[in-house]
């Protein structure tokens, strides 16, 4: 059984969480699969982040971005509409992997197809249909979707069919199955982020355990918003890095005797992206706390670790959020995007969630946000309910996706 995984994210600690989980749980339970990662135009640093060292998997990168290469790539997204562009023989050699393949699988992920507009997402599964490989789309997030303008409605159209056309639909949260159901997508399986799928269990290197030292500690992942579509052009980064300070503040004055962990989520990014300068420039701007600042190099698998000691984690990234459930530490979720909202809607665990989507749009905003966290903080508590519906809902639908993907061979 041959499967190509397409459209994986990268320089993400939760993509490469939910990557690890999938791969691992196929290789389990699968003994005669044979996976290939397939990626385009993309760094060996950042792809080598993500590798589950397995005689069984692949992980490969075709086009280097040298400009006959890049004539390729346009080569390759013309060769949707007219055939005679795949001859060319760079196109020939990365559709092998699509020929190779008994199944394509949509990586897990968040919203490609949707508020993001990433065309190359759905390019790649158009080029699955167009040489009628199955596609499984895997444990995503989708929408929101528009009519206007036109390349929106094409966007739109091009979701539908894709969605139509596969032979497996997961969605990670419950305002995506509602958008997918709107569609009129049938069949949607429900399932939770792919990352509870699994349970890592590693080695907290000694340079971190030396930067705790032996205090308790809570965990801290803010997210600089301002690349998101919802706050562009909303704040500054001063603003963000003010604001982000007096949320530690609060965060301190409830647990005045614990360190406060900080774990960046983004990576090899540039630092404009990169967590770890957000959150160094955070701690510069609030000396008086006790802020430890990890580096950005450690796995996953290291960073539920660290999350599985914490008296608590205060997030706004979504996959803090999901370490946090899958790892059964109390939480509160400063939830940003419909993936966060509609996870815990999910697992009902909406009460442990701060809606952030305002945040920046006015002053009264801003401290509407700061005081429900002031009122949460002292009834936050473990969720084993909510850690067991998510770690069920994934299995649920990774069951499904097992019984299908043998149904195809």
């Amino acid at each position: 059984m041959n499967i190509l995984i397409v459209n994986q994210p990268l320089r993400n600690r939760g993509d490469e969480s939910a990557h690890r989980a999938l791969v691992r749980s196929i290789l389990q339970v699968l003994p005669n699969a044979h996976i290939r990662v397939l990626y385009y135009c993309e760094e060996v640093d950042a792809v080598t982040q993500f590798i589950v060292q397995n005689e069984r998997v692949e992980y490969i990168i075709e086009f280097a971005p040298q400009q006959h290469q890049l004539l390729a790539f346009d080569f390759l997204r013309k060769g949707l509409e007219h055939s005679l562009y795949w001859s060319h023989p760079y196109v020939y050699r990365y559709l092998k992997h699509y020929r190779w393949a008994d199944a394509v699988v949509c990586a897990p992920g968040g919203i490609c197809m949707g508020g993001f507009m990433n065309t190359w997402h759905e390019e790649q599964l158009l080029i699955a249909i167009k040489l009628e490989k199955p596609i499984f789309y895997y444990g995503r997030s989708v929408g929101p979707f528009w009519d206007e303008p036109k390349e929106k409605r094409i966007f739109k159209q091009q979701a539908k069919r894709i969605l139509k056309y596969a032979s497996y639909v997961s969605l990670r949260d419950a305002t995506s199955i509602k958008i997918a159901q709107d569609l009129g997508i049938e069949g949607v399986i429900e399932t939770t982020d792919t990352a509870f799928l699994d349970y890592p269990q590693v080695d907290i290197p000694n340079e971190i355990l030396s930067g705790i030292g032996n205090k308790n500690y809570v965990v801290f992942v803010p997210n600089s918003l301002i690349w998101h579509y919802y706050y562009r052009d909303r704040a500054t980064k001063k603003e963000v890095i003010a604001y982000w300070s007096a949320v530690a503040k609060v965060i301190a004055k409830h647990y005045p005797m614990h360190k406060i962990v900080m774990l960046p989520q983004l990576s090899l990014q540039g630092i404009s992206m990169d967590d770890k300068y957000l959150f160094q420039d955070i701690r510069e701007h609030c000396l008086k706390l006790d802020i430890f600042v990890t580096d950005d190099i450690y796995s996953s698998d290291i960073q539920q670790q660290i999350i599985r000691g914490a008296d608590a984690v205060f997030g706004a990234r979504y996959h803090s959020i999901v370490f946090a459930i899958n790892n059964n530490v109390p939480f509160i979720s400063l939830s940003y995007e419909h993936k966060m909202s509609g996870l815990l809607e999910e697992i009902d665990l909406c009460d442990e969630m701060i809606d952030i989507t305002q945040l920046f749009s006015s002053e009264e905003e801003n401290i509407r946000v700061l005081k429900q966290l002031e009122e949460r903080i002292p009834l936050i508590h473990q969720n084993p309910n909510g850690q067991k519906l998510a770690k069920n809902k994934a299995r649920m639908a990774f069951n499904i996706f097992v019984e299908k993907i043998r149904c195809i061979l």
